[in-house]
């Protein structure tokens, strides 16, 4: 007698007695449009439910990152964000700018007034660019 496949939990009820990562939306987003996920979902359906309902969770997530981006009033696509430096890099203005749909002059007031945080160099302003995540988040909630 073969042991039943155990269900899938409901959203929420994940406790995390194991390794285990926090996946943003934007790389789930990243993860629909890069890899042939939908076609490793289709793969796993049936065969581990855990894995169906983990892999059915970030493609819910990726769509709804994707929707919330496109419908923005910044108008910030997954395409514009993905040219956007490594986490661990600093962005110019012009460069915040555009991962933000908004002009460099906007940028540098949001810095000057302390909406963004920044650092004022001789040539600009430097931005870590998870203050540039952060303030895009505000600013579309």
């Amino acid at each position: 007698m073969s042991a039943a496949a155990p269900s899938p939990r409901p959203a929420g009820s994940y406790y995390f007695d194991c390794p285990s990562v926090v996946l943003l939306g934007r790389t789930a987003a990243w993860l629909l449009t890069e890899t042939n996920l939908s076609s490793r979902r289709a793969e796993v359906r049936g065969a581990d439910c855990e894995v169906d309902a983990q892999l059915n969770a970030i493609a819910v997530l990726g769509q709804q990152w994707r929707s919330s981006a496109s419908s923005a009033a910044s108008g910030t696509t997954l395409g514009q964000m993905r040219n956007l430096p490594p986490v661990s890099e600093d962005m110019s203005s012009r460069q915040a700018g555009k991962a933000l749909g908004i002009d460099e002059r906007s940028v540098r007031k949001a810095c000057a007034e302390g909406r963004l945080p920044a650092v004022r160099t001789s040539s600009g302003w430097r931005i870590r660019r998870p203050d540039v995540d952060y303030y895009y988040r505000r600013r579309t909630a």
